[in-house]
């Protein structure tokens, strides 16, 4: 009660003492004193706030009038922002007058003051059109004594005020920190008095000054799978460079491709270790792609998950911990007093390690409420010295569970904030580190405008050239003659343009109606923060909802317009598609300082593994080499000495039927190569012919850019193991490789020299064929009350540790590859070189001596001449097999019943597998025991056998539940649910709509039959039923070719 009649008291006092100096000054005119008090009560809404201004205006406030001509007048009121306060240059009123009012920090010792209003609580007033008005006026100096504090009029009048319109400046010249002594007023306290320099740094906001810092974020997404829009979007807004995340919910897996993809913005990388075993859980981490992160290995908990990476910036090294440490359940019954030895493990582990700890994470202990639990873990905190950052709520029940914890000797974490961003029920944590936020990622691109090729003038420039006028001799020379003609052409016409580009998170279906919600949403964001109501916070809510449903449908229609520009070419359509689920993401590798060090370093590690592999074969025994030479030697009645020369009408119909495709090494890309095709092509022929005549293959056609790929998309890019090369090679040499490989396989296919059971680069067979085969041979032996044995062999880097000598004894010896051909063979093999290629930088080029190349034509089927004797060996022991490529898949029934016939069938998978071992060995390929799966596929209708583990030398392979089989997932009851549900998932069907599972019932037995042979009875129909486009067409032929071989007609 005593206080408000205080605050009364203190109104009346302040507006009988405005009344007073109102009076005493010489200002003329009664409205000035309205005018003035109503627009300074005027200026906030908030009358506490008001209340303050007025207490502000009872110690600070000096006022001058100059009476300025009508031209000058004003409409509305002009301020000026200055670091020290905000200066009101006019008032508008009813005469054309010009009221000076400045309310500034002065004081005898000027600094802040209680009463002082704090920046953010002042109003705004850049908008005011009328802000810009430039007043030349004489510089005082202004005193700080008391005698001038206490005065009426606190500023000297102005000699001059005049007003320049047509020389308007923004920055109205403000001094307040030169102190001098005047005439009439002493000077008090000068050595106290410090000079405060005016820059335009500390005018900075708090806003502006902490993007300069990295932002660290840290959030509890309780499942990113349907909510990878919201954060992508989150994190664009406000600009944040690590995001933290628990609970992601992902699984172990391919399935979770298109979340971890979709999730990153352009220029973001995603990092995660999903729960292996159970639903939920898992951790993650969203972070700017130029950050130097890399993710360490460590040992698995019960208690929580976690995962550690190593942030290295400069010369300093972050150490980040994301922990989640789910709570208390029926399926987690794990103690608090197991969770805390647990991780007094880890502190001990992490106190050892190097690098400033930042350690985030859901902890799920209510550390504010002061608990025997949350007492315990404080005090585990203490003893090793860390600190914890957050004390307020970071849950919706109003629980501090999601913790920033640092050392306390390391002061890295400031500016924490704590911010509800309607994603789940937990809020995120906001805080800067003492690291410079790190610029946009701007990366160095090389262009050339060959849209604007005269198309016309180049074919004429390459009629005219040396290659048809004067061209070279020799067939070296002549490649050479050719690359330097079409590069020299290229550049003329379309020159090599270098600019650097920064790459920035877009959306190009972003539209003006996601802009019209965003604002109304920031409008419902501000009002609840000033208000605090749970209406105003679930108004909020509900907007981010309407803004993530519109930026969806926008996403959906921009997709929608794509699909239905691109009409019926499906091979648009495709790319449309890829893109949407995001299947050829961007291309990541390991961090490292330099990308000329990185390039160097995967040409080291690939050389290097071919090496190792080769010294760490075993050499087989002498009687295993015996068992093994009779299969090189068969008796064959047919040769191939010599290839057949092409012609440009071959060349063209090779074109036709392959996509035409250019790399590094080509003189001139594919669209440009293919616009002048009917020039180029019959200089490509001549040359293609003197390479089958001379049976040599030209030294540029033996070199190879590599270029490091993932095996798999979910395996880790920091290790240079989960990387395979991939050779790209020219444009011509691809051609030439083309028409052997055609020779080739005709001769192979005429002569019956090709594997039965070998279904890679063999007309009408693919994986589909080989996929049904196996899947129709393992259910009809199901169907018979057996089991079913399928071991999936794996090979360490088969296509690049084949030996060069063997593989031509054996196209001599089995194949009947001699003469010309062979030596052809022979010159296609030595002296290959390869560099490695990597975001645009190139290692040093080193030689191959053994291997074949991945991305040739002729390097697959050179492959399998080299491993044709593995179907022999298989035969020999009895087994079922089937090939693809590299990917061998044996299989073998048993009698569940009989134990006696386990144990057989086992001794003889065994027995096939040694042999294959020592076969491989002699032949220097390496089998790779730790990858080989095993499944023991029976009915779910019966027990499942009980089969031990198979032993070969020192190694053991143990049957695994799943395993993917040429790009399908087999579960031990063959059933093809997991796979169904892991590509449901990939489409995100139950969410988009993208594909109906339809009903349907299980596959009879003649159904499987007839898939199994459907593709066999499609290719005896003839030609001119085949071609039919019409089904009443289709059924009439039909029905006459079956009536005729019904009745032998």
């Amino acid at each position: 009660m005593a206080a408000s009649q205080g605050r009364m008291l203190s109104i009346f006092f302040v507006y009988l003492v405005l009344f007073l100096l109102n009076t005493q000054s010489k200002c003329k005119g009664a409205v000035f004193k309205r005018l003035f008090l109503r627009n300074i009560d005027g200026l906030l809404d908030d009358g506490c706030r008001a209340w303050s201004y007025l207490q502000f205006i009872q110690l600070r406030v000096g006022y001058k009038r100059e009476l300025l001509p009508s031209k000058y007048g004003a409409s509305l009121p002009v301020y000026k922002s200055t670091k020290h306060g905000m200066v009101c240059l006019s008032l508008p009123a009813s005469l054309f007058v010009m009221d000076l009012t400045i309310y500034v920090d002065i004081s005898r010792n000027p600094g802040p003051s209680q009463e002082f209003i704090h920046r953010q609580s002042m109003p705004s007033f850049s908008n005011s059109p009328r802000s810009c008005l430039d007043a030349h006026t004489a510089k005082q100096k202004l005193n700080y004594s008391i005698e001038m504090l206490s005065s009426s009029s606190v500023f000297q009048p102005f000699n001059d005020v005049v007003l320049n319109p047509p020389n308007i400046s923004v920055n109205i010249p403000i001094r307040v920190t030169n102190r001098v002594s005047t005439r009439n007023y002493r000077r008090v306290g000068a050595r106290n008095l410090v000079k405060v320099n005016i820059s335009t740094d500390d005018c900075l906001s708090d806003k502006t000054r902490n993007i300069k810092k990295l932002h660290l974020s840290v959030l509890n997404a309780r499942s990113i799978n349907n909510k990878s829009l919201l954060i992508k979007d989150y994190v664009v807004e406000r600009e944040i460079d690590i995001l933290a995340i628990t609970e992601t919910w992902l699984k172990v897996g391919e399935t979770s491709n298109y979340i971890t993809r979709d999730i990153c913005p352009k220029g973001y990388k995603f990092i995660h270790c999903p729960r292996e075993y159970a639903r939920g859980g898992g951790v993650g981490l969203l972070f700017k792609q130029n950050l130097k992160i890399k993710k360490l290995k460590t040992r698995s908990y019960q208690s929580f998950e976690l995962m550690e990476l190593l942030l290295n910036v400069n010369s300093s090294t972050y150490r980040i911990v994301v922990i989640y440490r789910p709570p208390l359940s029926s399926l987690n019954k794990v103690t608090y007093s197991a969770f805390l030895e647990e991780f007094t493990t880890l502190l001990e582990h992490i106190s050892l390690a190097s690098g400033k700890l930042i350690m985030v994470g859901d902890f799920n202990c209510h550390v504010d409420e002061g608990g025997s639990n949350a007492l315990r873990f404080l005090e585990l905190l203490q003893i090793f010295n860390l600190e914890q950052h957050v004390n307020v709520p970071t849950h919706s029940s109003g629980h501090t569970l999601d913790l920033i914890i640092t050392r306390k000797d390391e002061t890295i974490i400031n500016n924490l904030k704590v911010f509800d961003a309607v994603i789940s029920d937990h809020f995120v944590l906001h805080c800067n580190l003492d690291l410079a936020k790190p610029c946009n990622v701007k990366s160095d691109i090389s262009y050339r405008k060959l849209g604007d090729i005269d198309t016309l003038k180049f074919r004429q420039n390459i009629l005219s050239s040396e290659l048809y006028t004067r061209p070279a001799p020799t067939l070296e020379e002549r490649c050479d003659q050719y690359d330097s003609v079409l590069s020299t052409l290229l550049e003329n016409h379309a020159p090599l343009r270098k600019k650097t580009v920064t790459i920035r998170p877009m959306a190009p279906w972003y539209n003006e109606d996601i802009k019209k919600q965003k604002i109304v949403r920031r409008c419902k964001e501000r009002r609840w923060r000033k208000s605090g109501s749970q209406v105003d916070r679930q108004a909020y809510a509900d907007q981010c909802i309407l803004v993530k449903n519109t930026i969806s449908e926008a996403k959906m229609e921009y997709y929608s317009s794509l699909v239905q520009d691109a009409g019926t070419d499906s091979g648009r359509v495709f790319q449309i598609i890829n893109r949407f689920l995001h299947r050829k993401p961007e291309k990541l590798y390991p961090v490292f300082d330099s990308s000329t060090r990185l390039a160097n370093q995967f040409a080291y590690f690939f050389n290097d593994k071919i090496f190792k592999i080769k010294q760490g074969l075993q050499t087989p025994s002498s009687g295993n080499t015996r068992v093994f030479s009779h299969l090189d030697n068969p008796k064959l009645t047919c040769c191939l000495d010599e290839f057949t020369y092409t012609t440009t009408e071959e060349l063209s119909d090779i074109l036709k039927k392959t996509k035409l495709k250019s790399c590094v090494l080509d003189p001139i890309p594919a669209k440009v190569l293919s616009s002048h095709i009917d020039v180029i092509l019959p200089i490509v022929t001549d040359i293609v012919n003197s390479s089958l005549e001379t049976s040599h293959v030209p030294s540029s056609f033996k070199k190879a850019a590599l270029y490091p790929t993932l095996k798999k998309s979910v395996t880790d890019y920091e290790e240079f193991s989960n990387f395979r090369p991939i050779s790209n090679l020219k444009f011509i040499s691809k051609m030439t490789e083309k028409v052997v490989s055609l020779r080739l396989l005709h001769y192979l296919r005429s002569n019956g020299l090709e594997e039965l059971y070998q279904s890679a680069y063999k007309q009408f067979h693919s994986c589909e064929t080989a996929l049904i085969r196996v899947q129709n041979d393992i259910l009809r032996e199901i169907d018979g009350n057996s089991g079913v044995i399928l071991l999936l062999l794996d090979l360490s880097a088969a296509f690049d540790t084949v030996d060069h000598t063997i593989l031509l004894q054996r196209m001599y010896s089995k194949f009947g590859i001699k003469g010309d051909a062979l030596n052809w063979f022979r010159s296609y093999l030595s002296d290959r070189s390869q560099t490695v290629y990597v975001n645009g930088a190139t290692s040093d080029s080193y030689d191959v001596f053994c291997g074949v190349p991945q991305g040739s034509v002729l390097g697959p089927i050179l492959y399998l001449i080299y491993t044709s004797p593995i179907g022999d060996i298989l035969r020999s022991h009895g087994m079922k097999f089937h090939l693809y490529a590299d990917d061998t898949q044996i299989y073998v029934s048993f009698n569940y019943k009989d134990q006696n016939d386990l144990k057989q069938v086992k001794s003889c998978v065994e027995a096939c597998l040694v042999d294959i071992m020592n076969w491989m060995s002699e032949n220097k390929l390496k089998l790779n025991t730790d990858k080989t799966e095993l499944l023991i596929l029976s009915s779910k209708f019966r027990a499942e056998p009980i089969f031990p583990v198979l032993t070969v030398g020192s190694d053991i392979i143990t049957p695994t539940p799943r395993a993917r089989n040429i790009g399908v997932t087999f579960d031990k009851f063959l059933t093809m649910s997991i796979h169904i549900n892991d590509i449901c998932k990939c489409l995100r069907s139950s969410k988009a709509n993208l594909l109906n599972e339809p009903r349907f019932n299980v596959n009879s037995y003649g159904g499987r039959a007839f898939y199994a042979s459907s593709p066999r009875l499609w290719n005896k129909l003839p030609v001119s039923i085949r071609a039919c486009t019409d089904i009443s067409e289709f059924k009439s032929k039909l029905k006459t070719h079956m009536f005729k071989i019904a009745y032998d007609l």
